[in-house]
């Protein structure tokens, strides 16, 4: 059998050892001031609280202002679809100053009418419900749609979309095609934005035999890009000069309107 030692600790110190005791104390209580001292004058502790105050302050913060902005967004959201609810009930109404000169076709059987340039869905749609209204009118749309925008151009035209013929493809071919030349139209309207002058060009010499005495043509963006030869404007200028003896002029300013005069 083995046996441990053990060694027993005095119960009762000497006073030597009382005093070496005391003065490791002293030096351990000294040494712990000493860092504390020192670590002060490295860092200003009220300094850190504050900023440590700081930022708890500032996380409130920006979890109440992420909380506001959450909220604004839902109530934008919420007027947003308000406003659209509002929209489809209440749709935006086209402006055209010159209107009046085409109120002598209103309700008139048999209207004739052709937008070449139908990207303004809008436009089509005024002609519909406006001028167009007699069950025999009827309007030929040219461009180049695609089957998107095909869609959702007979989509705006509703009801009136038996009374539209869509031409898909380019202008001159359209006014080419026997389609459209087999016919003559009361109201033209000719989209001219972002055209060379000899494109404009050609399509108003196309277009101005197939136009009625007392017909209207509407040349749309006639003074985008100034005098430029890439630009609409010196091709309707020359065409105002050259049948200004055949015309009369209606209205002058983002749009050109003519009248043709009764041919004899």
């Amino acid at each position: 059998m083995t046996t441990t030692r053990r060694r027993w600790l005095p119960l009762h110190m000497s006073s030597d050892d009382k005093m070496k005791g005391g003065k490791t104390v002293l030096l351990y209580m000294a040494a712990l001031s000493a860092v504390l001292i020192i670590g002060r004058s490295f860092v200003n502790f009220d300094e850190w609280y504050a900023k440590v105050d700081q930022s708890e302050l500032e996380n409130t913060e920006l979890v109440i202002h992420r909380e506001q902005e959450a909220a604004k967004y839902e109530t934008v959201q919420e007027d947003a679809e308000d406003v659209g609810a509002r929209m489809q009930v209440r749709p935006k109404e086209i402006t055209v100053p010159w209107a009046q000169h085409l109120s002598y076709l209103e309700n008139l059987p048999g209207v004739l009418a052709i937008q070449i340039g139908s990207g303004k869905e809008d436009m089509a749609k005024w002609l519909m419900e406006k001028i167009l209204t007699y069950q025999t009118s009827h309007l030929i749309c040219v461009d180049l749609f695609n089957d998107h925008e095909y869609n959702s151009f007979m989509k705006t035209m509703g009801k009136n979309k038996e009374k539209v013929t869509v031409w898909r493809g380019r202008n001159v071919d359209a006014l080419l095609d026997t389609v459209v030349t087999s016919r003559r139209y009361d109201f033209v309207y000719l989209d001219c934005h972002r055209k060379a002058a000899k494109t404009v060009m050609t399509e108003l010499c196309l277009v101005w035999p197939l136009v009625r005495s007392l017909g209207v043509i509407v040349l749309d963006g006639h003074k985008g890009g100034g005098e430029s030869p890439n630009s609409p404007k010196p091709a309707v200028d020359a065409f105002v000069r050259w049948f200004r003896n055949d015309t009369t002029l209606l209205h002058n300013d983002e749009q050109l309107v003519v009248r043709k005069q009764k041919q004899f």
